[in-house]
């Protein structure tokens, strides 16, 4: 995206985490992005590059639309001349950013899914849940509190928000929705299949739906997921009940975490250790990446096997 040469190899893919739950994906000549969230506000550490030097992209892939996986998806879309493809509410957001809506594709993922050929890939679109869907025991609204006073704690050095801070991160932050119907509705579970193998995205580890258990009970595992792994301040909740369900279901070879990275004004990074340690033992087969920005991750398709530095 940011205008490197495409990977000649015809059987590769190459992943690389830009970011909370952002990722490009490249094979051949194609490149996708999965959600679109740059711009992150004041006190993030920085990516390694600017919404402005996003140069392509065919399309963008909204997970959820809450304003930290869509906030520049409209201005990459209208540089890049990419479809954002989401639910109806993602394209609603970013029709009001001002891209065309001919550029926006909505679908809802329900009952069988949705799926979308591209050409030389598919995409199946099935709904899923948010992280919050549920009512969760003990109520999980009271933990993002703990985690906003943790916050402050940890940069109490820094005193609060200047003025340009405030206004950069109300400017971000308004670039999305908060509708409630994103945590029941609006996110989705993205199974991209390129020839035979299949990659699954899930920038929120919700609950299961109904669609995903359907269409993974009987697949028998994917060759490659993202997941997401964050959420509360206790790392064994967030594992037991929501990122590891979700991995047993997908059963990948190759497992990739997101959205465990520091997030202002709310989350702080969360190690990934345990997450692929207890993998380690629910699938001693799958082989849990934990990348650092823009560092890529190419995995040969036939064989699902993340390639060496050397090999890469």
């Amino acid at each position: 995206m940011l205008g490197g040469r495409p990977d000649p190899r015809p059987d590769v893919v190459t992943l690389r985490w830009l970011g909370t739950a952002n990722f490009e994906v490249t094979f051949g000549d194609h490149v996708l992005l999965l959600d679109c969230f740059y711009d992150r506000g004041p006190r993030m550490r920085p990516l390694g590059f600017t919404p402005k030097e996003v140069v392509r992209a065919e399309q963008i892939f909204i997970g959820h639309p809450h304003y930290d996986h869509i906030a520049d998806a409209a201005y990459v879309a209208g540089r890049t001349g990419a479809t954002v493809v989401g639910h109806p509410i993602a394209a609603n957001v970013v029709i009001k950013e001002g891209l065309p809506a001919k550029q926006t594709l909505g679908l809802t993922g329900l009952e069988s899914g949705d799926l979308v050929d591209f050409g030389d890939y598919r995409v199946r679109v099935l709904h899923g849940f948010h992280l919050l869907a549920d009512e969760d025991e003990p109520a999980p609204m009271p933990n993002i509190q703990i985690l906003r006073e943790a916050r402050e704690k940890w940069e109490e050095d820094q005193g609060p928000l200047t003025p340009e801070e405030q206004a950069h991160y109300n400017s971000v932050s308004a670039r999305g929705s908060m509708d409630k119907r994103v945590m029941e509705e609006a996110t989705m579970c993205l199974v991209f299949e390129i020839g035979d193998f299949r990659l699954v995205y899930r920038d929120s580890a919700g609950p299961i739906s109904k669609e995903e258990q359907e269409y993974f009970g009987s697949l028998g595992g994917v060759d490659a997921a993202i997941v997401g792994f964050i959420g509360r301040p206790l790392v064994r909740r967030q594992l037991d009940e929501r990122t590891l369900p979700l991995v047993e279901l997908y059963r990948p070879k190759v497992l990739l975490a997101a959205h465990h990275d520091d997030l202002y004004p709310v989350f702080l990074d969360l190690a990934t250790e345990p997450l692929k340690m207890a993998v380690s033992h629910l699938l001693p087969g799958t082989t849990a990446v934990a990348p650092v920005y823009l560092e890529p991750v190419s995995i040969h398709m036939p064989t699902a096997r993340v390639l060496s530095e050397e090999e890469r």
